[in-house]
């Protein structure tokens, strides 16, 4: 499940240098030092463009009014993840969506579902040291 997702880095990261007054060559030695910190350059993280290989299922929440990372990210991701599904949310913006009664009543269903395709007990094993990632697996 992914909330608010940036389906790639580079429209975030001018987003975001350009509210500190940043200049482009300042925000290039940005995403230079990123990629040497992390070992990775900046395009790996193209959620977009890695989705297609992707299986899993995926329920993407946006909202149309998000000003941090427009909802045209989700539906990016959307359209590239075969068997994703998008829920487009009203007036909620970047962080209050996460608050939403509705929001939560939808990832929990789409949570609780994907719980049950797998025949697995939510919160539920025979060993009481596992944790909630090795229940899932």
């Amino acid at each position: 499940m992914l909330v608010s997702p940036a389906a790639d880095l580079r429209d975030p990261a001018v987003r975001f240098t350009e509210r500190l007054g940043f200049s482009r060559a300042v925000r290039e030695r940005m995403q230079s030092r990123i990629e040497e910190r992390v070992g990775r350059s900046w395009s790996a993280f193209d959620v977009a463009r890695l989705a297609p290989t992707l299986a899993m299922p995926l329920l993407v929440v946006h909202d149309r009014g998000d000003s941090e990372i427009p909802w045209q990210h989700g539906m990016a991701i959307t359209r590239a993840w075969p068997g994703a599904d998008l829920l487009m949310t009203e007036g909620l913006g970047h962080r209050r969506i996460l608050r939403d009664p509705d929001v939560v009543a939808a990832t929990v269903a789409f949570m609780a579902a994907r719980t049950a395709e797998r025949g697995i007990a939510a919160a539920v094993t025979d060993d009481p040291r596992a944790t909630p990632l090795e229940i899932l697996r």
